[in-house]
């Protein structure tokens, strides 16, 4: 979801079983990257995050989302490497 000026002001949702956090904004960007650390506890649950374009006037639409399982959540956090997970489009 691109705005008139061509960029997005991306955030993400994060969803772990019944908690929820968010990320913050970053304006004008359609290459966002987030240097932001959350503490949530795994139960054996999915991690849903969901990339959202903030806008100020209208409803804040989904870009895409992504779940990634429980056992390769845990895997990317034992093994301390950044890891890079593929995007689905909110339109397709």
């Amino acid at each position: 979801k691109v705005d008139r000026a061509g960029t997005c002001d991306a955030y993400v949702e994060l969803k772990l079983g019944g908690h929820s956090m968010q990320t913050q904004v970053v304006k004008n960007s359609l290459e966002p990257r987030w240097e932001e650390k959350f503490e949530l506890e795994a139960r054996g649950e999915d991690l849903l995050l969901r990339v959202m374009d903030w806008d100020r006037f209208t409803r804040n639409e989904m870009v895409g989302n992504v779940r990634v399982p429980h056992e390769r959540l845990m895997e990317a956090l034992a093994s301390g490497e950044e890891e890079e997970f593929e995007l689905v489009a909110a339109d397709g």
